[in-house]
């Protein structure tokens, strides 16, 4: 889990305060098939970015 919040801290989280009206959603417990295994939420985050 180390590895992970280290990478998160050097890539997401540093990007989303450079890049203009970027959002970071973090989606716990979900791995690269979020988009299978957490997809209500995934769309739903989605739908949210989209219409924004």
């Amino acid at each position: 889990m180390r590895e992970f919040v280290g990478r998160l801290d050097a890539t997401a989280r540093s990007t989303v305060k450079i890049v203009r009206h970027a959002a970071l959603k973090i989606h716990e417990g979900a791995d690269h098939g979020l988009t299978v295994s957490h997809q209500d939420r995934f769309n739903a985050d989605l739908l949210d970015f989209i219409n924004s």
